[in-house]
């Protein structure tokens, strides 16, 4: 049989035709593309929702990492939202209990800065600065968020600047001891600059609650009180987002406000190519529980559990002892050293001898100082039951020894206070000791301790659900009690 040979000619043309179809395909496919990135601005909703790590120089040349997330582009029209931390937390924390999630859903400019606690109003306005100039912001004023100790960045701002209306433009406040002292003339600043104020307090904390009651009464604040302590907002996470969200909708401060926040983390992912490994803040380490030991009192070894950054004059150092009937362990196995090593606090938790003198105490923190576990300054002092001997010797026989190592002072139901004289207790409030006492509502004695040192040296008193042991009973609210202390007290 013979076969008709095909020319080349029309292989050609067919192989054309086909290269011509899939350009026209490709093309089609391109621009269709190119039409849903113009609708959104040139990039998708999902990247608006992407969590971003990175750094901008700020004071003078120091880093200032943060989170971010926000539509593609840096406009007046949007609504920024600052947060800032506690003294107790790092920004972290925003991330981690799924705060970040629920409010990067598209809509708001979100920024998280590791901002220092305790900065004042112009290293706010530095960051603020640095953060318009990297185009994080846009330069119009914003809602910040400022739990604890950070409320007193804008409180220095509204009294030592006139920058305040220029960066600040709502004010979500959480439980700021700054506020006690803030007089009413600095206060009504914020109503002659229009600047909304939002005051959020947990219903277990005094503290925050009377801030939020001073801010209602002199400012027209919204206040708002949530389930939980000092820190409300890793408490009530999801209530804590709705009602910033609910409060910039009242304000006209966004558009659409969501009534339903994203609670489902997969939806917002992390991105944390801005920062090269090298500069990636590593808070893990200083969440570690690490076990070791030093020598001590002529060569005794003395066990304990470490965690927290690394030793500066900043870092609140926490150090707890244990009564007569637990070890060390009981505060890893109860999980309060996982409440407590947020990466923030330095805490170790000693096999300190409970019964022991205040010279033994002043020889474990001096090991502990030679190993670089502590910085040499005054420590909170946690002092279950017997270990509170330790304490009260100092305070009856060395003045200079108890003013050199405990900065405030966490009695348990110590039974060593009750056969302490009110002269030797006196030398607390000489010293600016702070004292909380806390008993469980099943133990006589503990009450007595707690009723003793509230009515000689106006100490705090706290009692929770327990018996003696209480610290192992109610661990979480123990925990949290520790913190909402440090974080009153400015410590």
């Amino acid at each position: 049989m013979t076969m008709n040979a095909i020319p080349f000619t029309s292989c050609l043309s067919n192989t054309s035709r086909l290269i011509a179809v899939l350009l026209f395909s490709l093309s089609w496919v391109s621009t269709a593309s190119a039409l849903s990135d113009n609708s959104n601005g040139g990039k998708s909703h999902n990247d608006s929702m992407t969590i971003s790590l990175s750094q901008v120089k700020y004071d003078g040349g120091k880093n200032l990492t943060y989170y971010h997330c926000g539509p593609p582009s840096v406009d007046s029209d949007s609504t920024e939202l600052v947060l800032l931390h506690s003294k107790t937390t790092t920004t972290e924390k925003w991330k981690k209990s799924g705060i970040l999630d629920d409010l990067c859903d598209g809509t708001l400019s979100v920024t998280a800065l590791d901002l220092p606690s305790s900065a004042d109003g112009a290293l706010l306005m530095s960051a603020f600065t640095s953060l318009v100039k990297s185009n994080v912001l846009s330069g119009g004023p914003i809602a910040i968020c400022t739990p604890g100790e950070s409320g007193k960045s804008v409180i220095d701002l509204a009294q030592n600047s006139t920058d305040l209306g220029k960066v600040v433009k709502t004010w979500i406040h959480v439980a700021s001891s700054s506020v006690r002292t803030a007089t009413d003339s600095v206060l009504q600043s914020f109503l002659t600059r229009n600047i909304s104020v939002l005051s959020i307090h947990g219903d277990q904390d005094d503290m925050g609650r009377k801030a939020t009651e001073k801010l209602v009464n002199t400012v027209n604040a919204k206040g708002v009180e949530l389930q939980g302590g000092h820190r409300v907002y890793l408490f009530s996470p999801q209530d804590f987002v709705q009602e910033i969200v609910d409060f910039l909708g009242e304000k006209n401060l966004v558009t659409n406000p969501s009534k339903s926040p994203v609670k489902n983390p997969t939806d917002a992912t992390i991105s944390s190519s801005a920062l090269s490994d090298s500069k990636k803040p590593d808070n893990n380490d200083a969440m570690a529980i690490n076990l070791s030991h030093v020598t001590y009192d002529n060569g005794r070894n003395l066990s304990y559990y470490h965690c927290g950054p690394a030793i500066d004059s900043v870092t609140t150092e926490l150090v707890l002892l244990h009564g007569s009937t637990s070890t060390k362990e009981d505060w890893k196995d109860k999980g309060i050293l996982d409440d407590l090593c947020d990466g923030s606090l330095s805490v170790t938790a000693l096999d300190f001898p409970p019964g022991a003198d205040g010279n033994v105490l002043i020889s474990a923190f001096d090991a502990l100082i030679q190993s670089s576990i502590l910085s040499g300054k005054p420590v909170v002092i946690v002092t279950p039951s017997a270990s509170g001997t330790s304490v009260t010797s100092l305070a009856k026989d060395n003045e200079n020894g108890l003013r050199r190592v405990v900065k405030a002072w966490i009695p348990v139901a110590a039974p060593s206070v009750l056969s302490t004289s009110n002269s030797a207790l006196q030398l607390f409030p000489k010293l600016n000791i702070p004292v909380l006492a806390i008993n469980g509502d099943d133990d006589g004695m503990g009450r007595r301790v707690t009723e003793k040192l509230v009515n000689e040296i106006n100490a705090k008193g706290v009692e929770l659900k327990g018996g003696h042991r209480v610290y192992l009973f109610s661990t979480s609210e123990f925990a949290q009690e520790i913190i909402n202390f440090i974080e009153e007290e400015n410590l």
